[in-house]
Order: C-alpha cells, then structure tokens, then sequence
C-alpha cells in the first residue's frame, strides 16, 4: 500500500515536472516572426552628398564640388562603396531581421517599428542615418553588445582606449582657458563613438571592430570678449572608411586628419589634440600634461552597476593646457585648465535590459501594473576646477518630459532645486563622495526648440562648508548632435566660500535632454525619413509591456514557487522514507 501511495506520489511530480517544463519553454521559446524580403532597387551605390561633406570636412577640405580630388589612395572605390546608402540599407535590413527574430525572454519586443525600419531601409540608410538608429531601437536591440560584466575591473593602459563592444560611449575633454591679454577662451572636444551593429551580428556580416564604429566629433568654442559662443561642423565617419583609428598605448584617436595623440609611447600623458574644421575655419592645437591623479568615478568606476547595465566611467582633473585657438584668422596663444573623461555604457543610454530574469519579469509586471514606462533619464553635470588646487564634480538626473520640466513657453521657468552627488577632490588629487544642493537660477532659450536651458547655478556643499555661484562666460552655450539631441555645454565662472575663506575659479556646465522627447524624436525621423506623426511617436517611444508578456512574468515567480515546492516535497518525502525505515 505505501509502495502504491510513494508511486502515486511520483506520478504527480513528473506530472508538476512537465508542466513546468512546459511552461518554461512557453516563457523561454521561440518568437516566430516573419521575415521581411530586401528590395534594395532604390537605393543608390553612390555616396550621398551628407557623407562626402563630412569625409572632406575630416581631411580638412571644404568643396566638395571637387569630390573625389584629394582623398587618400586608401580610400579606394571599395571602401567608398562600404558607406553608399546601399551597402548600410542592406546591412541595417540584415541587423533588423536578426534583432527581430531573436529570442530575448522576458523583453519586451518591436516587430511593427522592426518593419517600419526595414522597409525604409530599402531605400538605403547613409552614415548619419545608420548611426541614429540605435535611438529609435528596442532594449532586445543590445543583446550581443558588451555589458558591464564583461570588465572585472579597470586596467590601464588598455582602459584609455575606446571599447568597441559596448554601445555608445565618449571621450571627452572640457578646457576652461586664457589667451595672451587675460580673455576666457572655453572650448569643448568630444568624440561620440557607437558600435552601430550588435558585434555578433556585425561579425556575421563580415565587419570588423572598427568597421564597426561610427565616429561624431563635437568641438565647440566660446569667447568671453566677443560675446561669442559656436559649435564647429560635427562630421560622423565610418569606421569602414579607414579614415578612424584608435589606440591605448599609446592613447590615440585618429579622425581623419584630425588626431588626439599620446606624445610618449609608454603613457597616456602628456598628449596632443590638432583639430581644424574648414567650416568655420577652427584651428585648435593644444599640450595637455598631467598634474593630477586619475581618480574612478562611482564605485570603483562603475557608475551605475546593476545587473549587466551600466557605465564605465574615469576622470582626470586639472589637466595643464596650452598651445594655440585659432578661429578665422583671430589667433590666440592660450593656456589653463583641462578635464578629461572617458565613459562607455552597455545599456543604460540607450536602455538595455538586466541579465536577471527575475528583475525582468518585476519590471514588467510593475510596469503593467502603473500602466507607465519610463522613458529613462536625462542629466545635468558640472565640473569645477578651483584656484586653490581643489576639484569638484557633480551630477544629477532629470526626467526628459518636457512637461515634467515645465521649461517650454515664452517665459523662464522658476527657480529650481535639486540634490545632486559626485566627487570632491583634495590638493593631493584624494577623490572622497559628496552630494550638494543645486538651484538653477537663470536660463536661456533654445532658437531651434524653444526649450529653456540652465544658464546660472546656485550650489551648497554642506558637508564641506562650501557654496558658490556659476556664470556662463560667452551667452547660448548650445550643441546638436547628429542624432537630434541637443543640449547646454560651455564655460562657466565659479566665486564662493569655503568656510571663511573666498572661492574662485572655472569649470563647465551641462545640461541634457531639456528640449523634450517630441523634438528629439523630430530630428531622429528628419533623419531616417520616418515621417514625424503621433503614431510613430508611439510606435518608436518604449511601451508597456503585452499582457502575454505579463503573463509569462507571473508565471516565471509561480513556476519558481512551485518548483521549490515540489523540491521541499522530494526533500520531506525522502527524510521521511528514511526516518521510517530507521524505526
């Protein structure tokens, strides 16, 4: 009779087994999705006007009505032909109909924008097009990329190159300087780099790393004694084309003719940056020498971390800047300060997904459940560079809703405040945690979107006694990327106190992402030809997640619970047997 009972017992295990099992592969299966056909017949083999103006632009050519005169022998027909709007419509087609039909459990997918994009494809993408597309992509779109995990930990000198795997990253260099008669002279380089193919899809396709990469350089100037604030031309350059290399020993960004160059071998610093831009006739060749530590931001670099998600993410400060900023024909010798950062992420910006199944199905179910997704975050940064040999850094999010900003219409918003956290870095180069207050109290208006930008800042540091003010140096510190994103960057001037002693000194203020989602959106589809209406405002913007994909969620922590369950029974049941049987 017990063997009989012990049987039946068994048969209902294996019978909770295959519903689990099932379950599982309900939860873990295959999305069969149909595959779209190619019809590339539209799509032009030759290289499209947009791209030859930025090719010129980096060999530091301006008319390109004598295209091909000048290029390199390097730049052979069958390099040319690598970034026609055919050859990226057709790789873009490949990419799309491999993310499309990849299963990613528990991530909510795109398959109607998958389409929408595909077919647009068939047209043929050129370079801009083919590197904002990641914006308007799904989280299943980072699967393959690099994440967080895939570092230990930092290691130099391999970690001053770039880091072709992750998605996105920048090198980035904000100068606060002062020419022969004691004018400030700001200028801002960045190099925007994105892996616009997740690399095993881009390895199928038979490209390299570097034929992987698409490269913007954002170089922008301001004069306090002109008035004077301007973005030179921000060309974007394939990796396919030859004409981008980079290096960690020694630390090199190669841009054409453009060059940031490590002068020694062995070390990162000192190092050189010569960049001309024959649009506005910009001359920049500065020295950067070292007087500081490099210190991690976060945790140990990490910043955030959580779950496979995040960024990577180093500074160094007080960087010792000279050489000459030549714009037009006004020449100055300049010298001062520099800052330097290097940040990679792997899913935060643009959103990913965590290597967790159980976050994922949380994530889902929470957000089904407050029938609201949020859009992400966007940021406000500073640094400060004070007289005394003292350093701060700080941060802090913001949500990229125009609404939820309040800063559109015809006047300024009211003050703000907000806590924000960063860095505080000693004479000795010691970088301790800080959070600090910060009131924006003046703004100015964006003439392309309308929106109002930070333009003046009040910041307490109770923990160091510390307050002081930030001031623009030059009026309308704006930028535009290729990719639509606009957002406030440039010079300020810093006065305060620290206890009883007087403050003073230079840094940098930014703001990101206050023009609204709509107007980034506009931009993006301006330049993918996706027409600008509500309804793909919808179809591209994250969305809540399917009921199935609920479903499945719930299911995931039931078919835990019951599994653990049937575990506790065979456990119980066996301790049981065998207590038994000792009596």
């Amino acid at each position: 009779m017990e063997k009989q009972k012990d049987k039946k017992n068994l048969l209902k295990c294996l019978f909770s087994g295959f519903i689990i099992i099932g379950v599982v592969v309900i939860i873990f299966g295959n999305n069969n999705f149909n595959r779209l056909k190619p019809n590339m017949d539209s799509a032009s083999n030759e290289i499209d006007e947009q791209s030859k103006k930025d090719i010129y632009n980096v060999l530091w050519q301006k008319d390109i009505s004598k295209w091909p005169e000048g290029l390199p022998q390097e730049l052979d027909e069958k390099k040319l032909s690598s970034i026609s709007p055919k050859t990226f419509g057709e790789e873009v087609f490949t990419m799309l109909q491999d993310v499309k039909t990849k299963t990613i459990p528990l991530v909510q997918r795109n398959p109607k924008g998958y389409d929408e994009l595909s077919k647009l494809s068939e047209n043929g993408f050129n370079t801009r097009a083919a590197y904002t597309l990641g914006g308007l992509m799904g989280p299943d779109y980072f699967n393959g990329y690099d994440g967080m995990k895939s570092i230990n930990k930092l290691e130099f000198p391999r970690d001053y190159g770039m880091h072709e795997n992750f998605q996105f990253g920048w090198n980035f260099m904000s100068l606060n300087l002062k020419d022969q008669n004691g004018n400030d002279i700001d200028v801002l380089i960045n190099y925007f780099t994105r892996a616009i193919y997740p690399p095993d899809i881009a390895k199928k396709m038979g490209l390299s790393e570097i034929d992987n990469q698409v490269v913007e350089q954002i170089v922008g100037v301001g004069y306090s004694d002109r008035n004077l604030h301007f973005q030179a031309a921000n060309p974007v350059i394939s990796g396919k084309t030859g004409l981008v290399e980079f290096g960690s020993q020694p630390y090199e960004i190669k841009f054409g003719n453009n060059e940031v160059k490590s002068i020694n071998k062995d070390s990162f610093l000192p190092y050189t940056v010569k960049i001309y831009d024959p649009e506005t006739d910009l001359k920049i060749d500065l020295t950067f020498e070292q007087t500081k530590p490099m210190f991690l931001e976060g945790d140990e670099g990490k910043d955030p971390s959580m779950y496979n998600l995040g960024t990577w993410y180093y500074s160094i400060p007080n960087l010792k800047v000279s050489g000459t900023v030549n714009y037009a024909g006004d020449d100055r010798n300049v010298e001062g300060k520099g800052w330097f950062d290097n940040q990679w992420t792997a899913g935060v910006m643009p959103p990913g997904y965590p290597d967790n199944y159980y976050i994922r199905g949380l994530s889902n179910i929470a957000t089904v459940a407050k029938n609201k997704v949020s859009p992400g975050w966007a940021w406000d940064w500073t640094e400060v560079q004070f007289d005394n040999n003292t350093e701060i850094t700080l941060s802090k999010m913001h949500s990229p809703y125009a609404q939820d900003l309040k800063n559109h219409g015809e006047t300024p918003p009211a003050n703000t405040e907000a806590e924000a956290t960063g860095k505080f870095i000693d004479t000795d180069g010691t970088a301790t945690d800080i959070s600090a207050n910060v009131t924006i109290n003046k703004w100015f208006k964006s003439p392309n979107s309308g929106a109002w930008y930070p333009d003046g800042w009040e910041v307490t540091v109770s923990e160091k006694n510390m307050t002081f003010t930030m001031t623009p140096t030059s009026p309308n510190q704006l930028f535009t990327t290729a990719t639509g994103a606009e957002f406030r960057e440039g010079g300020v001037k810093v006065t305060g106190k620290m206890g009883d002693t007087k403050l003073a000194g230079y840094g940098f203020g930014e703001g990101t992402a206050y023009s609204g989602l709509d107007y980034t959106f506009s931009k993006q589809f301006e330049t993918l030809g996706v027409e600008d209406s509500p309804q793909n405002i919808a179809l591209f913007s994250p969305s809540v997640p399917s009921i199935w994909l609920f479903v499945q969620s719930i299911l995931l922590y039931l078919v835990s619970l019951i599994l653990i369950a049937w575990l506790l029974i065979i456990i119980i049941h066996a301790i049981s047997k065998k207590f038994h049987k000792r009596n």
